[in-house]
């Protein structure tokens, strides 16, 4: 992929279905998670450029300030396809 522009919550999708590889490949569901995430599965390198940015409708006000919602959905993606023996590299920018 050259690039890719999803939200966190596709992302989080998108992880969500990456932990059930079986399950992904015999889906027909054409939803932006579900493509990306088989995208993802068939890919070996995959680098993520993410902006610093913070979209103020994902932030919680009790949660602490320092909690960034999209570095945690970008480290738990990062977990997940490193767990699938893919290699990735998350650049912010």
């Amino acid at each position: 992929m050259d690039l890719v522009t999803e939200g966190v919550l596709t992302l989080n999708a998108a992880v969500d279905r990456l932990a059930e590889l079986k399950k992904l490949r015999s889906s027909r569901k054409q939803d932006g998670a579900t493509l990306l995430a088989k995208m993802l599965s068939n890919a070996d390198t995959i680098k993520i450029i993410a902006g610093l940015a913070i979209n103020p409708a994902h932030q919680n006000p009790s949660f602490p300030m320092q909690m960034n919602i999209k570095a945690q959905v970008l480290n738990k993606l990062k977990t997940t396809l490193q767990s699938k023996g893919k290699e990735v590299i998350i650049e912010w920018v």
